[in-house]
C-alpha cells in the first residue's frame, strides 16, 4: 500500500480491513453500498474526461450532403451531414476514448421519441431525447414517414448528446440557389407536418391558439397557417343562389 491509499483509503480498502477484523454483516452491507457509490462516481468522472477528450479529436463535421427542395416558392437547395457521414466520421474517436453509443425507441400518442444513449467502457451512461410527430411532408407512405422521423431524431440526438459541430463547405459562390441551414428547413417541414394533419378550420385555429407565440413570431409559419385556411375555404361547397 502506498502513502496515498494511506492517507485516503478506497472503500475497498477499508472493506478489506473490516473483513479482516471480523466485521458483521450490516457493517458489511454499508461498506458495499459505499463501495458501490464510489464506483458509481468514479464511472461518471471517467465518462467526463472520456467526453472531454472526445470533443477535442474529433474533427468538426461537414455537410457533405445537398438536398433539393422544389416548392410554389421556388427551387432552393441546402448541405447537411447526414447519419451515415457522422457515424463515419466520429468511430476513431469515440473508440479512442472509451465511449459508444445507442439508440432507444417509443412511439406514443402519434409522438415518436428516440432516446440516444452514450456509454463510457467503465460503465457510466448519458441520455438525450427528442420527439416529434411522423414526417408527412412530401409524398411519403406511411413506412417511409416514420424512417424519415426516426433518422431526423437519431441524428440529433447523436449530435447533443456528443456535442458536435457541424460547418458548411466552402460553396465559393458558385451556387445560384439560396443555401438553407437543415435545422431552419427541418423547423419548417415539421409545421407543416402538421397542419397537413388538420382536418377543418377549428382544428386550424386550435393550432394557432396552442402556439400562438411561436405563430406570431414567425411568418413563415403565418403563412403556412394562411395557405390552410385557403384550402378549406377553396373545398368549402358553395351556397346554392335561388333565383326569384
Amino acid at each position: 500500500m502506498n502513502q496515498l491509499q494511506k492517507i485516503n483509503p478506497t472503500p475497498v480498502t477499508l472493506l478489506e480491513k473490516a473483513i479482516e477484523k471480523g466485521a458483521d454483516i450490516s457493517q458489511l452491507k454499508e461498506l458495499m453500498d459505499l463501495q458501490e457509490r464510489w464506483e458509481k462516481k468514479e464511472a461518471k468522472k471517467a465518462f467526463f474526461d472520456a467526453l472531454s477528450r472526445f470533443q477535442t479529436i474529433v474533427p468538426v463535421l461537414n455537410k457533405k450532403k445537398t438536398a433539393k427542395i422544389n416548392s410554389q416558392k421556388g427551387n432552393y437547395s441546402y448541405k447537411y451531414a447526414d447519419l451515415g457521414s457522422i457515424t463515419a466520421e466520429i468511430k476513431s474517436a469515440l473508440n479512442e476514448c472509451g465511449l459508444s453509443y445507442r439508440w432507444e425507441f417509443e412511439e406514443k400518442n402519434q409522438l415518436m421519441k428516440v432516446t440516444c444513449l452514450i456509454s463510457h467502457r467503465d460503465g457510466h451512461t448519458e441520455t438525450t431525447s427528442m420527439e416529434a410527430g411522423k414526417d408527412a411532408s412530401g409524398a411519403k407512405n406511411e413506412i417511409q414517414q416514420r424512417g424519415s422521423t426516426q433518422t431526423y431524431l437519431q441524428r440529433y440526438t447523436l449530435i447533443g448528446a456528443l456535442g458536435l459541430s457541424t460547418a458548411d463547405d466552402d460553396n465559393d459562390g458558385k451556387s445560384h440557389s439560396p443555401v438553407k441551414e437543415e435545422s431552419e428547413e427541418d423547423f419548417l417541414q415539421q409545421w407543416q407536418a402538421e397542419v397537413n394533419k388538420v382536418r377543418n378550420k377549428v382544428e386550424l385555429t386550435s393550432l394557432y391558439l396552442k402556439n400562438k407565440k411561436v405563430v406570431d413570431s414567425d411568418k413563415r409559419i403565418q403563412e403556412i397557417l394562411k395557405n390552410k385556411e385557403v384550402e378549406f375555404k377553396n373545398s368549402a361547397p358553395k351556397k346554392q343562389v335561388e333565383l326569384p
